[in-house]
């Protein structure tokens, strides 16, 4: 499987360009889009040191711009690797401008956010979750329960290399 840098950095451009991003200080931030029948929903929230914002992604010029990027996104990885990612994680580190996406393929319930869990939510998609995956360069981490792939990159020319790892 083969996605090129040039892809992944345009994602991350189209996060930076969201209202919520664009509009409030922040030090990382991290959204969830969730994958339904022809529906897509996200929520997020914005680190600014210890305060915490929620947040949505939407781009004000283009309501659908971002969503429908990674619906296509989602058909890509798709046709690579036959398998459908139902949600979507994505967290950005404003400091080193590094940033992490990772995917869910059967797991419903991982990274829902409702009353109950909002707090354990926000702890776990805080900045310390994209600093266990980086050292140095940008890693785009995929896994379900049958196979782990893991692609890599360290910089913007490289194209992003697959390598089964095995399963957990």
């Amino acid at each position: 499987m083969n996605i090129p840098t040039e892809r992944l950095q345009y994602i991350a451009d189209l996060f930076l360009r969201c209202e919520d991003v664009a509009e409030n200080l922040w030090t990382a931030f991290t959204f969830v889009f969730e994958f339904n029948d022809g529906h897509i929903a996200n929520s997020g929230f914005l680190y600014n040191g210890d305060k915490v914002e929620p947040a949505t992604a939407r781009i004000a010029e283009d309501m659908l711009m971002l969503s429908n990027t990674l619906r296509e996104f989602r058909e890509e990885v798709y046709e690579q690797c036959d398998w459908r990612f139902i949600k979507l994680l994505f967290q950005m580190d404003g400091e080193t401008g590094r940033f992490k996406i990772d995917f869910e393929f059967e797991d419903k319930s991982r990274w829902e956010i409702h009353p109950g869990n909002m707090m354990e939510c926000v702890n776990s998609c805080a900045l310390i979750s994209i600093n266990r995956y980086f050292g140095v360069g940008c890693r785009f981490y995929a896994s379900n329960a049958y196979r782990r792939t893991q692609y890599e990159y360290t910089n913007r020319t490289t194209p992003i290399h697959c390598r089964s790892l095995p399963t957990l």
